[in-house]
Formats: structure tokens, sequence, C-alpha cells
């Protein structure tokens, strides 16, 4: 199970670096292809990822906002 984990958190993290995935809108949600859907909200600070499959969050993570956009621009 951990090792499934994992590799949803390098989907998100990979995903996150990808400028076509960050956007600065309060909501998003852009489809990952071959895993689901990306939704990314707006929450203050921080940019909240969620990777949905099948209609169910398998994992959601924060990133800093200042750092995410900066590092894809």
């Amino acid at each position: 199970m951990k090792k499934i984990i994992n590799i949803y958190e390098t989907i998100v993290d990979r995903c996150m670096s990808d400028p076509r995935y960050v956007t600065q809108a309060n909501w998003s949600e852009i489809g990952v292809p071959g895993f689901g859907s990306l939704i990314t909200e707006d929450c203050g600070e921080k940019i909240r990822a969620s990777l949905v499959i099948k209609g169910i969050v398998v994992i959601r993570k924060y990133f800093n906002k200042d750092k995410i956009i900066s590092s894809v621009a």
C-alpha cells in the first residue's frame, strides 16, 4: 500500500512542477492522462492539490503558493 501512495504522491509532485497544471485561479480541474483528475484549490498561502480517480480523492497534498508559482513561471 505504501508503494501505491508513493506513486500517487510522485504524480502530484510532477504535475505541480508543470505550468499547465498550476493555475492562479481559485479552483481548477485538469485531467492527468491515465490517472484521473488533478484538482487544485487556492487555500490562502497554500495550494491544495487533490488527485481524484473515479470520483474518489486518493491523495491530497498542500504546496506553498509562492514557491510553486515562481518555480513554474
